[in-house]
């Protein structure tokens, strides 16, 4: 279901000291086996050696790392883990997460921005439907040299704003995942499943991003949309119009 509202990852959360959406390590890597989209395994986990075990029980095609880690751990990850996407959370709190993004990015695939705490006694390291300041993800996603993703509060009212504020490359959301779905598709999934969702736009090089222009037309293709929901095909139907019954 997730796939068809549009979703192009799905992130499959493992155990959690907070948060929505955790699920049985046995669940993600059945998911992980039987879909073609890419996989990300959530972890709270902060050593290499005890994300590279747990990521050997899921095997799904990439981990996101939602704590932070010693200074040599994500390349030590890497080695244990050689092909699997390493992609750090940065929890935006301040002027001071810039510089650990950068410290992040000469060594990850891929940061995502998000609006935990890790300080706080019982830690928040996601799904807390909290935005941040973007004016510090906008000075991230300028200098990571890497793509980013962007997280916290989001919702299909602030999104178009949250990516051209910030330059983010993809956004996520797991908070609210399942209201994100309700609008673009029926039916019912397992809660395990749909708290989880990660839900992005594709990653696109600097020079195919969206112009001012089309993300006008979109922002008003999505107006017209809220104004009369009867109206909208779902993605499945033009896509079997388009390029045939798959």
């Amino acid at each position: 279901m997730a796939i068809e509202a549009g979703a192009t990852i799905l992130g499959l959360v493992s155990a959690m000291p907070s948060g929505p959406g955790v699920i049985d390590e046995a669940l993600i890597a059945s998911i992980a086996s039987g879909v073609s989209a890419q996989t990300f395994l959530l972890t709270s986990l902060s050593a290499a050696d005890a994300i590279a075990t747990r990521h050997q029980r899921c095997n799904t095609t990439a981990i996101q790392i939602c704590d932070a880690l010693p200074p040599g751990d994500l390349t030590q990850l890497r080695r244990a883990r050689p092909g699997v996407r390493l992609v750090q959370v940065i929890h935006v709190t301040g002027d001071a997460s810039y510089d650990e993004a950068m410290r992040a990015a000469a060594e990850a695939d891929a940061l995502l921005l998000d609006s935990g705490n890790p300080s706080l006694s019982i830690k928040e390291l996601g799904g807390t439907g909290r935005t941040h300041d973007w004016r510090v993800s906008h000075r991230i996603c300028a200098s990571a040299g890497i793509p980013v993703f962007l997280a916290g509060g989001l919702n299909p009212d602030n999104v178009a704003e949250a990516l051209a504020t910030t330059g983010a490359t993809s956004v996520t959301e797991c908070g609210r995942a399942e209201r994100w779905i309700e609008r673009s598709s029926s039916g019912s999934s397992p809660p395990c499943v749909s708290a989880s969702i990660v839900r992005v736009s594709d990653e696109l090089p600097e020079a195919d991003r969206l112009t001012e222009a089309l993300r006008e037309e979109l922002d008003r293709r999505l107006d017209a949309y809220y104004a009369d929901p009867a109206s909208a095909r779902p993605w499945r139907e033009i896509k079997e119009e388009l390029f045939g019954a798959k």
